[in-house]
């Protein structure tokens, strides 16, 4: 019997040895994650594949996780302080899965909990510190979480009323007639209906991750962050409006098999690489603007010898001043 009780303390003490080690912590996080969600990761991967607004999806869990070997140097300086407050944190997580497998059956749900677990075992297991370093990493994966149906065709609607008063305002300024109904332009000889494909809502899904992303890595404040996130938006809109332009005026000029051939599609994608450079730009040139604003301010600033000699013509400035003033 006491050989079983010396194994078993030597096993124990194996046990809390091993878990002082950020590596062993990290696997075991991960598979207890795997072992809670592996249902709902597989339904994100079959709506991934399935959903033409989501092959993104497929892209961000390798891009958190580059984020996260990115960030390894600060990860191994940061100190593991395990924080008891990320058990509410993983009991909310929980408490959703268990509540929308049982009772609502939503994916955005089940994987929304998924992040509010991973966020509360990340505290748990390494503390408010490690969480700050990888807060981003996880809550960039929020962009792998399909929208629901019935908000993504509110949204898709709505887009689609844009894109056509964006393309009837451009198409009027160039000089060709046309009138608007609704999501439907009306042309001399054609009758053009803006469905859900030229909504521009894949552009959109796109373009706003991967603004983030950016933002992230080559943005290095929180003004010009916003910027970027926010500017991707309306540049997604219009870009497709400029699509929705182009496919008209070609159709006028060819006819009709325009719309069915492979150019429709072909300039979703041409349109979509033409944002993405332009947001790109931009995020270079608000870090260059940054820079040289930078650079101003600092060449007209004081040196220390200067500082003194203002100060004393300020003193002697004030002296005479209140000399005259007495007198």
């Amino acid at each position: 019997m006491p050989i079983f009780t010396k194994s078993n303390s030597k096993l124990r003490i194996w046990f809390f040895e091993s878990m002082k080690k950020p590596r062993v912590r990290a696997y075991l996080l991960v598979l207890i994650t795997t072992l809670i969600y592996h249902s709902v990761m597989l339904e994100l991967y079959f709506s991934w594949w399935n959903n033409d607004y989501y092959y993104h999806g497929f892209a961000f869990p390798l891009i958190s996780f580059f984020l996260v070997l990115k960030n390894r140097n600060k990860l191994k300086n940061t100190e593991i302080k395990g924080s008891l407050s990320g058990i509410v944190l993983v009991s909310l997580g929980v408490f959703i899965f268990l509540l929308d497998k049982y009772y609502f059956n939503i994916l955005f749900l089940s994987a929304f909990s998924m992040l509010i677990f991973l966020v509360g075992a990340i505290l748990l297991a390494f503390g408010r510190e490690y969480l700050r370093v990888l807060f981003f990493p996880v809550l960039l994966l929020i962009f792998m979480i399909p929208i629901p149906d019935f908000i993504l065709k509110l949204f898709i609607f709505r887009l689609q009323l844009i894109a056509s008063m964006i393309g009837a305002t451009i198409l009027q300024f160039l000089g060709v007639p046309v009138l608007r109904d609704g999501i439907y332009l009306q042309l001399s000889s054609l009758l053009i209906k803006v469905d859900e494909t030229c909504s521009s809502m894949h552009s959109l899904i796109a373009l706003s991750s991967a603004s983030c992303v950016m933002a992230y890595l080559m943005a290095d404040s929180i003004g010009k962050r916003v910027i970027i996130i926010a500017s991707s938006i309306p540049l997604a809109i219009l870009a497709n409006g400029l699509r929705l332009v182009l496919v008209i005026l070609l159709g006028l000029w060819m006819g009709e098999k325009v719309f069915q051939s492979y150019f429709h599609p072909f300039s979703g994608k041409l349109l979509f690489s033409c944002a993405l450079f332009v947001l790109i730009l931009e995020t270079i040139l608000l870090d260059r603007r940054y820079r040289s604003l930078k650079k101003i301010l600092s060449s007209m600033r004081l040196s220390p010898s200067e500082r003194e000699s203002l100060r004393l013509k300020f003193k002697q400035f004030k002296s005479l001043w209140t000399k005259e003033r007495t007198e």
